[in-house]
């Protein structure tokens, strides 16, 4: 059974590792491998414990069983006042297209359309296929910006969506 809840401060550390799992995994062909090596887990805890208790900024996680198997951060979009965003969303690769990632996302946009009804926009990398096809049969549509989102001297070309 799916658990979805609030990410609490006890949460972190195996919140890291599954978004370092995943990065290792989703991003293979579209950062260079010597960069993705250079990501540790420790950064990724770093960044979930900063994020803890930032106003308006949530992580939710799904569990099976004790076991963290997602993640999505959302709130106010960082850019733009006026619209609310969904920061990341993390699935592990053995429980992706098993329905993890479809109820993160209803409980991160269900939360965020509760308050003012902004739309929801999100980023994503122009490269990785399969999470714009995720989104897209979601029902997030391109509405043609791009930018560029750097990390640790990485650069990846991103293009944002809106639901």
């Amino acid at each position: 059974m799916l658990t979805i809840r609030d990410m609490t401060a006890a949460d972190i550390g195996d919140t890291a590792r599954l978004h370092h799992r995943t990065w290792q995994d989703a991003y293979q062909g579209i950062v260079a491998a010597e960069q993705l090596a250079a990501l540790t887990e420790e950064s990724w805890i770093a960044s979930y414990t900063r994020g803890l208790g930032t106003p308006g900024r949530i992580t939710l996680v799904a569990l099976t069983g004790d076991a963290i198997v997602g993640t999505a951060t959302f709130g106010p979009d960082r850019k733009e006042p006026g619209y609310d965003e969904i920061y990341a969303i993390y699935v592990a690769p053995e429980r992706q297209g098993h329905g993890v990632g479809r109820a993160l996302m209803d409980a991160a946009v269900a939360r965020l359309t509760t308050g003012e009804g902004r739309p929801v926009r999100l980023w994503v990398a122009a490269a990785n296929a399969s999470s714009r096809r995720f989104y897209e049969l979601y029902g997030f549509t391109a509405d043609g910006a791009a930018d560029v989102w750097v990390r640790d001297e990485i650069s990846i070309d991103v293009v944002r969506y809106v639901l």
